[in-house]
């Protein structure tokens, strides 16, 4: 938790197995306390996929209205915030998803961020 004026720098690792329809996704979920939030700065990806993947940042679920970034090479890159990372409020999540992947493949993602209050 975050003191007023005080910001901690976070990182938060994620991985997903790529299943049979060739996607795989992580969430990464807001601060605990509702007084804080985190600043995104980036959010970097990685997948052992064979085949080349494509990747989708998404505020809540994965669905199309709630896109935030998409890179179509999702095997090795990130997201900055020129990509439209802002902030994660406590009690909002953010959806990773990976298309177009081995089965079986292992996708991983770092969300690197500053925990403020707000």
């Amino acid at each position: 938790m975050a003191r007023p004026g005080e910001r901690i720098p976070r990182t938060i690792v994620k991985s997903a197995t790529i299943a049979a329809n060739g996607t795989a996704s992580v969430r990464f979920d807001g601060p605990d306390n509702s007084f804080d939030q985190y600043q995104v700065q980036s959010i970097q990806m990685d997948s052992t996929s064979a085949t080349l993947t494509s990747a989708r940042l998404y505020a809540g679920d994965a669905a199309t209205g709630r896109l935030i970034a998409r890179q179509d090479d999702g095997q090795s890159g990130a997201f900055y915030g020129q990509d439209g990372l802002d902030l994660i409020d406590s009690g909002r999540f953010w959806t990773l998803q990976w298309t177009d992947g081995t089965v079986g493949a292992t996708c991983t993602a770092s969300m690197f961020a500053v925990e403020k209050r707000r």
